[in-house]
């Protein structure tokens, strides 16, 4: 294994030099700091494959487009995350549609009941009066 330079080695591999550095911290490529300097362990196999400096940067600009994996696991998650407040929301609506149409029913019951029962109070006309409860006095 030969080091080289940060610059040298995004020539060979065909990088930018920010792909270098950020390489060399993830540990994916060997380096070490020498002489106020960060040297990049190139293998002989790597060195020969050098791409001229046009290529290396189109190439690193091509790859600083392609999005990186957490920003996909985080785009993903606040897609879904959206799709679960929608169903939440629609849940929630539903229930309260069916707590109203069960009110209406309930009040609708207590009236015929209360009609059945001679001198028995009248149950509430309007939808938002208070509901009589078997525990009122009669």
């Amino acid at each position: 294994m030969e080091y080289v330079s940060v610059a040298e080695a995004a020539r060979y591999l065909g990088i930018t030099e920010h792909a270098v550095r950020q390489r060399a911290q993830r540990g994916t490529l060997p380096s070490h700091r020498g002489g106020g300097k960060v040297l990049i362990g190139i293998e002989q196999d790597q060195a020969t494959r050098e791409v001229p400096d046009e290529q290396s940067e189109l190439l690193g600009e091509q790859l600083a487009d392609i999005p990186r994996e957490p920003d996909e696991n985080i785009r993903f998650l606040r897609e879904q995350n959206a799709r679960l407040t929608g169903m939440i929301e629609s849940m929630q609506r539903d229930h309260a549609r069916q707590i109203s149409e069960l009110h209406v029913l309930l009040q609708n019951t207590q009236r015929l009941i209360l009609a059945t029962i001679p001198d028995a109070p009248q149950a509430p006309e309007r939808p938002g009066d208070d509901v009589i409860s078997p525990h009122d006095e009669r």
